[in-house]
């Protein structure tokens, strides 16, 4: 930004002197005369994020593919097992049901940076190309990006860690017994989002209708509580979320051979109860 407004080499503080105040005054005079707006000296952006139903809260931007889970980089055939599992629980049916009616053959959609509807921004890990001197992004209340997706440059932050809220059965070790769920915080690393079409089953009761289900790939993290906050040393399973359970973009410091998470939104919950 200072560079176009040095015009001397040998006398270059002088430019920035004169650019500084510049744009000082004219921000002074956007503030007086309410003209932010019209005095907007920024390009224009193109908003290409896409919005899915069920999931207004996220917007994902870019999508790369389509491609068959066959054919992704990694994880190929666990990755669409994963999925299956994970389609077997929202649905309450057998898994080998699930495989037999949702093979997962058509491609699908991924996705590597998404915008929440608050503003938070997250980028995923597993498609972010990180450098040893990127930086953390976590604290910035902008954007998520997938780690494996996003292309991230040498002064980039990492803005893929998240925190993200599923229901646990307590009895889902007890055959027979009633479900009893309860909601626990978890923590990790976005890798991908991945968006693909549902069909409907006249065999399942809950697949009735055709949908859109988005996924996150996570890396999740163990984490311990300690001095009101989550630390973790290592990841430790990849899992596949519902996109709905991510609540929002966490920050991390490190402290010796452990990592601390800074959760903005707990502290403003905090700060007002």
């Amino acid at each position: 930004m200072l560079l176009p407004a040095i015009r001397s080499r040998r006398f270059p503080y002088g430019s920035i002197a004169t650019f500084v105040t510049a744009l000082a005054q004219l921000d002074q005079i956007r503030l007086r005369y309410q003209a932010i707006e019209q005095l907007d000296l920024n390009p224009p952006t193109v908003d290409n994020g896409l919005i899915f139903p069920g999931y207004e809260r996220f917007k994902l931007t870019p999508p790369l593919g389509p491609e068959t889970l066959d054919t992704a980089e990694d994880l190929n055939p666990s990755l669409r097992t994963k999925i299956q599992v994970h389609l077997a629980t929202i649905l309450s049916t057998p898994l080998a049901q699930i495989k037999e009616a949702f093979p997962l053959s058509d491609p699908v959609l991924q996705f590597g940076r998404i915008v929440l509807n608050d503003q938070d921004v997250i980028c995923c890990h597993s498609i972010a190309k990180m450098t040893e001197d990127s930086r953390d992004n976590s604290f910035v209340r902008d954007v998520i990006c997938c780690h494996s997706i996003a292309k991230m440059t040498e002064d980039s932050r990492d803005n893929s860690f998240v925190r993200y809220d599923c229901e646990i059965d307590r009895n889902a070790s007890r055959p027979g017994h009633p479900s009893n769920f309860y909601t626990k915080t978890f923590f990790g690393q976005i890798e991908k989002v991945i968006v693909f079409d549902l069909p409907a089953h006249p065999d399942i009761p809950a697949a009735q209708e055709p949908k859109i289900a988005a996924v996150a790939l996570i890396n999740q993290t163990p984490t311990t509580s300690q001095h009101g906050h989550y630390w973790y040393r290592r990841f430790s399973s990849r899992e596949i979320v519902d996109l709905n359970t991510v609540k929002c973009v966490v920050g991390r410091i490190k402290h010796g051979d452990k990592w601390a998470y800074i959760d903005r939104n707990a502290v403003v919950h905090a700060s007002l109860a």
